[in-house]
């Protein structure tokens, strides 16, 4: 099974799932209240799917995950997404473990000892957090990893968000 998630704020357009190639099986879209954010923005959204979804996964299936409007990180996603070569839609970039020089508000090394990952010397992550894993890339971690990680988006709210953008490769052995 192949679908898409989409973190969408209350007032994009999504009107480009219907242009998406016929090999997805389906759309998922959750709406972000951009007005009152209690929730750590596409993180929640991405984490709520897989935590809801976690046991009908099969490692074979593949997950794609973006923004409401995934073409401000990658204007060819969806030439992108029709090349199943391509897991992630935008720009890699990288931070210290400090966050620097984007969000120095970032403590990487905390949030990695507390999801058991390995510390990295520098991050990899790309802009806008979308990317496309499989199944057994989710489930490389259990599934209570992952409710921790979403009960920290209501805690966190946006900050999480950051956070999170530059965890995704770490925790799902992405190589950028």
């Amino acid at each position: 099974m192949k679908t898409i998630i989409v973190a969408a704020c209350n007032s994009e357009d999504t009107y480009w799932l219907t242009k998406i190639p016929n090999t997805f099986d389906n759309g998922w879209i959750k709406n972000v209240d951009t007005t009152y954010q209690p929730h750590g923005r596409e993180a929640y959204v991405y984490l709520d799917y897989i935590v809801g979804h976690y046991n009908e996964l099969s490692p074979k299936d593949e997950v794609v995950f973006v923004q409401g409007n995934p073409f401000s990180h990658d204007s060819k996603f969806l030439e992108h997404l029709a090349d199943p070569k391509v897991r992630y839609y935008g720009k890699v970039t990288a931070c210290t473990p400090d966050g620097l020089p984007h969000a120095d508000f970032t403590p990487m090394h905390a949030w990695s000892k507390v999801l058991n990952l390995r510390e990295q010397g520098e991050y990899k992550f790309v802009s806008g957090a979308q990317y496309r894993i499989s199944g057994a890339q989710v489930k490389n971690q259990p599934k209570e990893t992952y409710s921790a990680m979403l009960a920290l988006t209501m805690i966190e709210g946006n900050h999480s968000a950051y956070v999170l953008e530059r965890i995704w490769p770490v925790l799902w052995r992405l190589i950028l």
